[in-house]
């Protein structure tokens, strides 16, 4: 199996024929050679016409490939990043209409989910929008759900590697309706500091994973010095949940407090 990455268009994207000839323009493997072409991860880019930034498996013919399961009608292995001013229809039809493994980031682009047999958007790690616009009509479990990807919660050193199960708005605007369950539901906090909220904030679900341990922030005893993501110092023991940074003699790290 080789993996690639490689830009691709609509037509590349949804077509079988197209993708392989992308593939084999792109690593000059004849078309004899390519057995099978998984995609497992993808971002949608629009600034310029749509493409899709992407990263696929090549799997020559003859090795053995298991056909995954997929969870939903936009389903990534990977984290997915929706940027760019296009718009993109989904409707899952047997699932969940957006699924993705890890992560999910939206900016400036329009996410129109017109119906789903499980949830609208479901992702793991977190859930961040920064601008644009996501209309969620109707879903039959929630409309945005996120989890942890581990068991359990951790910060991480940047965004790739946080997973708190958070959902973060700070632009854009969220229309959600005609769900089933809640409209947001996550197993970390939901945080909107910035856009409009277009549904009921109080059909809502934070820390909905059972069995989570709080983090231990350091105690009055503790030679450590605690702060908020803005730089201020904080007093030391109990705080509200939420992310912070503690500095120690050897290295700085970020807790989550529950």
């Amino acid at each position: 199996m080789k993996r690639i990455d490689i830009e691709l268009t609509p037509e590349e994207y949804f077509g079988e024929e197209l993708l392989r000839a992308a593939v084999r323009r792109k690593t000059g493997i004849p078309d004899s050679d390519i057995g099978h072409i998984e995609i497992v991860r993808r971002s949608l880019d629009s600034r310029r016409g749509i493409r899709y930034h992407t990263t696929v498996d090549v799997y020559p013919t003859g090795e053995a490939y298991l056909q995954p399961d997929y969870k939903g009608c936009y389903h990534c292995k990977g984290h997915t990043k929706f940027k760019g001013k296009g718009t993109l229809n989904v409707k899952g039809n047997s699932k969940h209409a957006i699924y993705s493994k890890e992560y999910i980031e939206l900016k400036n682009c329009t996410i129109n989910v017109t119906g789903a047999k499980k949830d609208a958007i479901h992702c793991q790690q977190y859930f961040r929008m920064a601008s644009g616009v996501v209309n969620i009509s109707q879903a039959d479990d929630d409309g945005i759900q996120v989890e942890l990807k581990g068991e359990t919660a951790t910060a991480g050193s940047d965004d790739e590697d946080e997973d708190t199960g958070n959902f973060y708005m700070t632009g854009g605007t969220l229309t959600i309706n005609g769900v089933a369950d809640k409209c947001i539901k996550t197993d970390g906090t939901i945080s909107y500091t910035g856009g409009t909220q277009d549904f009921d904030t109080k059909n809502v679900e934070e820390n909905a994973a059972s069995g989570i341990a709080p983090t231990l922030l350091p105690n009055n005893d503790a030679e450590d010095t605690l702060y908020d993501l803005q730089g201020r110092q904080l007093p030391k023991g109990v705080q509200p949940k939420g992310l912070y940074i503690i500095k120690g003699k050897n290295k700085t790290q970020k807790r989550i407090s529950y």
